[in-house]
């Protein structure tokens, strides 16, 4: 993972084998960062934890395969006292 960062925006550009969340998590704690909002991202992804929620639950698929990311979205935030983007 390679990183450049001013101080509005960090760019991330990560290697194959990276965890988008714990490059995310890694790279706020080196900038002091505790909140932020991940605007977008594209590429290519072999595993992806999807979740949504139904209305009364909260469910989660695992997809182990080569796919295309077109788009991502999100934030970065505390939970249980450790950033969780």
């Amino acid at each position: 993972m390679k990183y450049a960062a001013t101080d509005e925006i960090i760019a991330l550009r990560l290697s194959e084998g990276d965890d988008i969340g714990d490059c995310i998590a890694h790279v706020c704690r080196a900038c002091d960062v505790d909140s932020a909002v991940v605007y977008s991202a594209a590429g290519m992804v072999s595993s992806v934890i999807f979740g949504w929620y139904n209305g009364r639950d909260y469910n989660i698929e695992t997809v182990k395969e080569i796919m295309e990311l077109t788009a991502l979205s999100g934030n970065v935030s505390y939970r249980g006292g450790a950033l969780y983007p």
